[in-house]
């Protein structure tokens, strides 16, 4: 565990040099606003929800005059669709009437073709008697019994009766060939009728189906009109709230302006200057994002990974990443050692390297925090790890590479992945905010209260722009896993190494070396030059803006010549800068410190 804390004192050492060498650690560019804090965010809240409120309205116009344009288009529709009904309602109606009209013919057809085999029936019973009696043995006694005349008209008779018969049959014969042709005419005539019902039936289930497309489509419109009303209310309750937040905040910020959040003004006079603040071990990291150890205690405390990643990261997911831990990550490091680089190499020279990893070689070999805390703390950091990297590579791109210092991620490229089994245990798990990848961003320790990122990482005047999800967060309930760990470290000393009132003896915590007027007005003016700003003369008095958490937020500086302000993040990167010394004995540790005149 000790030479944890070296590693880390080293680390912010070398983080401390390389960024000021090669002025390349600028403020975040930061894309998204945080919730409002100060009166001024609140007032821009206020009118990004006012824009929201209009574009709100806006897509509530447009679904309304598209819900319009469906529902007349619904009703040209229906309009058809009777028509087709009406039409296909007619066509059935012939259908069935030619269905009729071939069972009557063909019940016709039958009672003609039964006439004809009885006239036929007949006519062959006849002819068959007078061939009977023509030739029977008697039939010259007939002859003679008869008129010979009357024998003679009875063959005639019978010879125009079979001529008759034969007619009627003929022209019975013709009548149903007649019915035969109207019967094929009527069935054509069905089947035309059935094609055109046919054609029909499938227009109308067309215009069915476009009619419960539409009515579909009305229906959704309708729930998201109802949706979008619903976001307009909330959102003209959520400006009402914020208009009585501002208020509020103004009355606040005006009670501030009497003191309460400048904590400490020093009007110089000749005499020894030095800055002070709390045990070295405290300081190490930048008290933005997720608080290691603060995963630490709570992992001790049995909360999972996702409810760590949850409490430093507000209003995020823990989700799929886009890009397997199969996938390859690019990372750029100095042979001479990869872990720690002081300065970095330049790309293109004889020690540099340019290496593919897997991802989840990459994250095996991670060098963050050791691996006998608590396995939920370690997935925690492996989920931060693995979104920073791809957040901060564009997904692994070659073009991105992610260097393997402390100033990126300390990752041991040639490693053995000791962490291989928390990876797994977290395969492809990162944190999104909205859908989109976050700035993953972890410190060491922060005392119980991480920070906001705009107060930390700002321009150098200290004005930053938010991440909504780098907000500070109260952790102190999981701070006494944290102090254990801290009393065990430091020979089993019990004070409380973040409480002032404990620790009001310098002795055990740090402080610079004394500097007289001069000398402190010399180093503030070249660290003003070194940011671009004028110089003050004569230093007059410097004023310490601190945060809620009791981190410097801005330095006001006051001189013969003018005033200056620099973000506390700035100005101790600068005095530690132009402070060189053998094991720093001048360095600020921390952004916690203070600045006295020595008695």
């Amino acid at each position: 565990m000790n030479s944890f804390r070296k590693k880390q004192r080293f680390v912010v050492s070398t983080i401390l040099i390389i960024m000021l060498v090669t002025s390349t650690f600028l403020p975040f560019d930061l894309n998204q606003k945080a919730e409002a804090k100060t009166s001024s965010e609140i007032a821009d809240e206020i009118s990004a929800k006012q824009k929201e409120l209009s574009d709100l309205q806006s897509k509530l116009n447009s679904l309304n005059s598209q819900t319009s344009v469906l529902n007349s288009q619904a009703y040209g529709l229906s309009g058809s669709l009777a028509s087709v009904q009406n039409e296909l309602k007619k066509v059935e109606n012939e259908i069935e009437i030619n269905k009729l009209k071939v069972i009557e013919l063909e019940t016709e057809k039958q009672l003609k073709q039964l006439d004809i085999e009885k006239r036929k029936n007949d006519l062959n019973n006849k002819l068959y008697d007078f061939y009977v009696l023509s030739h029977s043995e008697n039939d010259l006694s007939l002859a003679d019994s008869l008129d010979m005349d009357h024998y003679w008209t009875s063959e005639k008779y019978m010879s125009l009766l079979i001529s008759k018969e034969k007619g009627n049959i003929d022209n019975l014969s013709k009548q149903v060939l007649g019915i035969t042709s109207d019967i094929a005419r009527f069935e054509k005539s069905k089947k035309d009728f059935e094609k055109q019902g046919e054609e029909l039936d499938a227009k109308k289930k067309d215009l069915s189906a476009q009619l419960a497309q539409l009515n579909g489509s009305i229906y959704n419109n309708n729930q998201q009109g109802s949706t979008l009303k619903n976001q307009i209310a909330s959102t003209q309750d959520r400006v009402k709230q914020l208009e009585n937040e501002y208020k509020a905040m103004l009355e606040q910020e005006k009670q501030k302006m009497n003191g309460a959040t400048v904590e400490e003004i020093v009007d110089l006079k000749p005499g020894q200057y030095y800055f002070s603040g709390k045990l070295r071990d405290l300081s190490n990291g930048h008290y933005v994002g997720m608080s290691q150890w603060g995963s630490y205690g709570m992992g001790k405390a049995g909360k999972s990974y996702s409810d760590i990643l949850k409490k430093f990261y507000t209003g995020v997911q823990v989700t799929n990443s886009a890009v397997s831990d199969e996938g390859t990550i690019w990372v750029s490091y100095c042979k001479s050692s990869p872990l720690y680089d002081t300065p970095p190499c330049a790309k293109g020279s004889s020690d540099y390297v340019l290496k593919s990893m897997k991802i989840k070689d990459y994250l095996a070999n991670l060098s963050e925090i050791p691996s006998s805390w608590p396995v939920e703390s370690q997935k925690a950091q492996m989920v931060a790890a693995r979104t920073y990297a791809l957040k901060n590579t564009n997904n692994g791109s070659s073009s991105s590479p992610i260097c393997t210092t402390a100033q990126c991620q300390a990752v041991n490229p040639d490693g053995s992945g000791g962490f291989s089994s928390i990876v797994s245990g977290t395969a492809n798990k990162v944190v999104t905010y909205n859908g989109a990848l976050i700035s993953a961003l972890y410190t060491s320790s922060a005392c119980g209260h991480t920070e906001d990122n705009d107060k930390i990482f700002s321009d150098y005047s200290g004005n930053g722009t938010a991440y909504p999800y780098l907000r500070s967060v109260d952790y102190s309930e999981y701070y006494s896993y944290w102090h254990s760990a801290q009393v065990a470290m430091n020979g089993g000393d019990k004070k409380d190494p973040c409480n002032y009132r404990e620790y009001s003896n310098e002795a055990v915590g740090w402080r610079t070396n004394g500097y007289s007027l001069s000398d402190m007005s010399a180093k503030v003016n070249i660290i003003l030059s070194h940011y671009g700003k004028s110089s003050i003369g004569n230093l007059q008095s410097m004023t310490l803006v601190r945060t809620s958490a009791g981190h410097v937020w801005k330095v006001q500086l006051k001189g013969s010549a003018g005033s200056q302000t620099l973000s506390g993040y700035w100005f101790k990167h600068g005095w530690n800068y132009y402070v060189p010394g053998i094991n720093h004995p001048n360095f600020i540790y921390g952004l916690d410190f203070s600045f006295k005149q020595a008695t």
